[in-house]
């Protein structure tokens, strides 16, 4: 069985090598090795085969990049493990009041008469999880580090093992504040993020349970201080949640499309009018699209819609990913689209955004039309 999946694997790396951007590759590859490695035991014939080989590889690569994050290409070729720096930060990510944001606005007691709430429930929850992915993504650029170094993230949680290096603590800080001021921009107070970091040497993977109750000891330290170095521009800022539509965006969109597109631009106002995007972080020039590559044409194939998709926006364009939703065969363009100018990772992610379709009307159901299939199917039985 490892034998026939290496020769696939074999088979689909060969697809990539048109990409020439380091990052594009790095993220590419970490996806192509947990597509291929997620299902495979980590040194089963020594121990109990409890952890996978992509999570063997990736924490492993995760420490090692840390030990080599300071080292020149010189002093790379003559990497000795014993001579490198082991000091460690572990940092935990929590992204408060997603309850308060899910909710917010709906009245559960009447929610089978409000009108749009699946979607907004779907966008919601979607968000949620786009937006860990986000700024754990955000901790990677600004520390320059990889994938790897994100040991979770998911459901507003993150952790990241990080180098510990002077000046680590301003960089964290500074993230924190423009994370923070945005949300209240885009959410108001109902959504924020704290940190809870520790700096450790070789007992961040030997005692491994230990340094995250360190962290998240800390952590909870830290929600009695948030907003402490920017209270006033939290005070007289204005709150920006009267104008929050991605959830509604999110949740129109995501039954139908089979890919997520993440673009970052060149400059911070690039996409300000394009009616296309589901989530906009437009502080950091990022932007999300949800595009209905699925829907039946005759004259355009998959391929030639996320082409035109692209092609419209080229020339804005500063780096992409396209990351297929729930599916793992998330390698059948990089060729064909290798003439972009720009850098394009792939990869792909597995979320629950099955929604029941009206045969009738070809939109999602509603909560009263889903009631009524129920009682249909109950009565049948």
């Amino acid at each position: 069985k490892h034998q026939a999946l290496l020769q696939d694997f074999i088979k689909e790396i060969k697809k990539i090598r048109t990409i020439k951007d380091l990052n594009a590759l790095a993220y590419t590859i970490y996806y192509l090795l947990k597509k291929y490695t997620s299902k495979i035991s980590s040194a089963g014939f020594k121990s109990t085969p409890d952890i996978s080989l992509f999570d063997h590889l990736r924490a492993t690569a995760g420490i090692v990049n840390c030990f080599t994050y300071h080292l020149d290409e010189q002093s790379l070729k003559q990497y000795t493990p014993h001579r490198v720096k082991k000091e460690f930060y572990l940092i935990k990510g929590d992204i408060t009041g997603i309850q308060k944001f899910i909710y917010s606005d709906i009245d559960l007691q009447v929610t089978g008469d409000s009108k749009g709430l699946s979607k907004r429930l779907r966008g919601r929850s979607f968000y949620i999880n786009l937006l860990t992915d986000f700024i754990a993504g955000q901790f990677l650029e600004r520390l320059n580090l990889y994938e790897v170094n994100i040991l979770y993230s998911g459901g507003g949680h993150f952790f990241i093992t990080a180098p510990y290096f002077e000046g680590i603590d301003d960089i964290i800080s500074s993230l924190i504040k423009d994370i923070n001021l945005f949300l209240f921009k885009k959410t108001g107070s109902r959504l924020g993020l704290i940190i809870g970091k520790e700096k450790f040497g070789e007992e961040l993977y030997t005692q491994a349970n230990k340094a995250i109750a360190k962290v998240n000891h800390n952590l909870n330290k830290a929600k009695y201080k948030k907003h402490e170095n920017y209270l006033e521009e939290i005070i007289f800022g204005q709150p920006g949640e009267q104008d929050f539509n991605d959830d509604i965006k999110i949740g129109k969109n995501l039954p139908y499309a089979d890919y997520l597109i993440e673009i970052t631009t060149k400059n911070s106002n690039d996409f300000a009018n394009d009616s296309e995007i589901v989530a906009s972080f437009e502080d950091f020039n990022t932007y999300y699209f949800l595009p209905n590559t699925s829907e039946s044409n005759e004259k355009e194939t998959e391929e030639q819609k996320i082409r035109n998709f692209l092609k419209q926006k080229e020339n804005k364009v500063k780096n992409c990913r396209v990351i297929a939703i729930n599916n793992s065969d998330f390698l059948m363009y990089p060729e064909k689209l290798s003439d972009f100018k720009f850098p394009i990772s792939y990869g792909f992610r597995f979320i629950g955004c099955h929604a029941e379709i009206n045969s009738q009307t070809k939109s999602v159901c509603s909560f009263e039309e889903l009631a009524k299939i129920n009682y249909k199917e109950s009565k049948e039985l």
